[in-house]
């Protein structure tokens, strides 16, 4: 943003409130700042000015108005629940004449993005930048890149969401390197951590590993869970008393100085947010009252506690003891997330945060699946969006023995390999909508063992790539496919499959050019649909099939005899075909809806279709030709065969 800044320069003209490429004043506060404060004014004379040097309220509120300024606020994320101050400045009701510029993880400033001129997003850690990463470190520890070769596997399946920054990877490197072993969950790798710190700390310090723990770890994560408590992001010397010089020997915190106006102040930092979230965590399960803090906490600002309650989860589900702990967190994140109320096909939907932590655990107790079976919901979705921890955990939830009455969806418009796998695992799949681009052997393989499981009711195949390995899955799973009741294709489709299927009950196709040999196949399909009831073809167009087939097309077709809902939307049918498409309609007897949208047909294609409709013993419910050149001239006389026209 800085050097688009620079790059810029003062256009002039194109600044509508003011110059917004230069600043005589820059305010920069943490989100926490304005939460504890009744004014913007007031948070900036606490926070950036000495105690004893401190301009007035009112003589700040008259430089802001006189003076432009930027006012950067950081950390939306961690401050942003009950913070009425920031969010009248983001919703431009407060300092609306303000370059106001603020930072946040990904998920939290969603529902805002509206109010913002500009949105400006940090890529995450990448493959290409993993793989460098990796390749640095085999050079400082000097080892061959092949020693890390099972690492960079791991790396692309189960440890990919681990992964997600500089921090984490080089944490799974030096365990790797060291004890050539690796983790799935997050509790597992900072458990592994916690216990490296520990005992390098104990070599240094001359104390065994239990001292330490008690002596020091046990206060460090008292102060961690009353510092995440109050929104605090680094500790002063007084909260964590005479303690401070061995925590420091210890490793976890690094001391830092910063200027408050004109005053040296002390305090000290983790390295990362995360061990602010696994020491609180190992906290509360030795604290039963703090353990009622957090979950009433959690439940007024379940975004700050997320990854605390996973730290929870995880390091209760290893414990026999902390068993009614594990049971008490789970049931607070389903109900705090509203888990029983899930609708949503979004990963990042709060309701999935369950799935999530439930990764955190090797198995569920039979009373953690009963807690589960009392909130879940009818239907659980997943998608793109969903992380591996996600999948992971409606996998456990899917295996659950106890498991009746809801049913998984599954949305994915770029689906992989390792998807495909976590998918085809899941027993109670009924949905599932994919796009699956140039799939090899092995994505085909997968595909199969999830079809064949015949759990499917509906399938959307959306621009997929028909290539031979996709073609022989369908063709070799359709036929077992009993429980499919509605397929879907979407730019593309594979006709030669559709005569396996024999159970269907609707059928929907979107935006293909049908070729001549594409029709005859599907005319010679659909013949054994004898239970299909809706069937809708949008702009699947006939233009360059023949008359003969377009023909055997329409022939086909009548054969649906419990069809209910027909669309055949911009499909190029023309004047000359509607004598075979009358004969069609005379056989389906229980029509009920027609479209024929945006064809070229004239007055006298619909005047055909008049009389055809006529005819019926009962008139159909919905008659839709918008968009035909002969509709508003016999508009009037299609009124009289149909209770509904459009």
């Amino acid at each position: 943003m800085a050097f688009d800044w620079a790059k810029t320069g003062c256009p002039g003209e194109h600044c509508k409130r003011g110059c917004r490429h230069s600043f005589p004043l820059a305010f920069l506060l943490h989100a926490s700042h304005l939460k504890s404060a009744s004014s913007v004014a007031e948070a900036i004379q606490e926070h950036l000015f000495p105690a004893d040097n401190q301009p007035s309220i009112d003589a700040l509120n008259r430089l802001m108005k006189s003076t432009p300024f930027v006012l950067i606020v950081d950390a939306f994320d961690e401050a942003a629940h009950q913070n009425f101050i920031l969010n009248q400045i983001i919703e431009k009701k407060l300092l609306k004449h303000a370059t106001v510029v603020i930072t946040s993880r990904f998920n939290f400033l969603q529902s805002k993005l509206e109010h913002f001129d500009k949105v400006y997003s940090i890529e995450g850690f990448n493959e290409d930048q993993q793989l460098l990463h990796v390749k640095k470190f085999a050079q400082q520890v000097n080892k061959p890149i092949e020693h890390f070769h099972s690492f960079l596997d791991q790396l692309k399946k189960q440890l990919r969401d681990l992964a997600c920054n500089p921090l984490n990877l080089t944490l799974l490197l030096l365990l790797f390197h060291e004890n050539q072993i690796s983790f799935h969950t997050r509790t597992l790798l900072y458990n592994e951590i916690h216990h490296f710190i520990v005992r390098k700390a104990s070599e240094r310090m001359k104390m065994s590993e239990d001292d330490i723990e008690e002596k020091i770890i046990r206060a460090l994560c008292r102060a961690s869970f009353e510092a995440f408590n109050k929104n605090q992001v680094v500790f002063h010397a007084q909260d964590i008393g005479d303690i401070a010089d061995d925590v420091l020997k210890v490793g976890y915190l690094t001391r830092e100085f910063a200027f408050r106006g004109l005053r040296e102040e002390e305090r000290y930092a983790f390295p990362h947010r995360s061990f602010y979230e696994y020491l609180s965590a190992k906290h509360l399960l030795t604290t039963p009252d703090h353990l009622h803090v957090f979950i009433q906490a959690m439940q007024e600002d379940f975004d700050h506690w997320r990854s605390v309650a996973f730290f929870v989860v995880g390091l209760a589900g290893n414990r026999e003891e902390d068993r009614s702990t594990l049971l008490k967190v789970v049931e607070a994140i389903m109900t705090t997330t509203r888990f029983s109320q899930q609708r949503s096909l979004s990963g990042h939907s709060p309701c999935h945060a369950i799935l999530e932590a439930l990764n955190e655990l090797s198995h569920l107790t039979p009373s953690l699946e009963e807690a589960i079976m009392k909130q879940i919901p009818e239907c659980i979705g997943l998608d793109d969006d969903c992380s591996s921890a996600c999948w992971n955990g409606a996998v456990m939830v899917d295996n659950m023995d106890s498991l009746k009455g809801a049913e998984f969806t599954l949305k994915a418009d770029d689906v992989d390999n390792d998807r495909l796998r976590a998918a085809a695992d899941l027993q109670h799949l009924r949905v599932l909508r994919m796009q699956l681009k140039n799939p090899s052997e092995e994505e085909a393989k997968q595909l199969k063992r999830l079809l064949k499981k015949n759990t499917l009711e509906e399938l959307h195949l959306d621009d997929c790539d028909f290539n031979d390995h996709m073609k022989d899955a369908l063709t070799e799973s359709f036929s077992s496919m009993t429980s499919l009741q509605h397929i879907e294709f979407r730019r593309s489709i594979d006709v030669k499959s559709l005569k396996h299927l024999h159970h269907l009950r609707s059928f929907r196709v979107d935006e293909v050019e049908l070729t001549d040999a594409d029709v005859d196949g599907l005319s010679a399909a659909i013949t054994s649909w004898s239970g299909i009831q809706g069937v809708s073809m949008r702009r699947c167009h006939l233009k360059d099939v023949s008359r003969e087939n377009r023909r055997k097309l329409f022939q086909a077709m009548s054969t649906w005899q419990e069809v209910v809902e027909l669309w055949l939307y911009g499909m190029d049918i023309e004047d000359a075909d509607m004598g075979e498409v009358c004969s069609m309609l005379t056989q389906m007897k229980r029509l009920k809806s027609l479209n024929l949208q945006w064809n070229p047909l004239t007055q006298e294609g619909l005047r055909m279709l008049r009389d055809c409709l006529a005819d019926r013993e009962e008139k159909i419910d919905e008659l839709r030709v918008l968009g035909n050149p002969g509709y508003h001239e016999v508009r009037e006389e299609l009124r009289k065969v149909c209770n509904r026209l459009y």
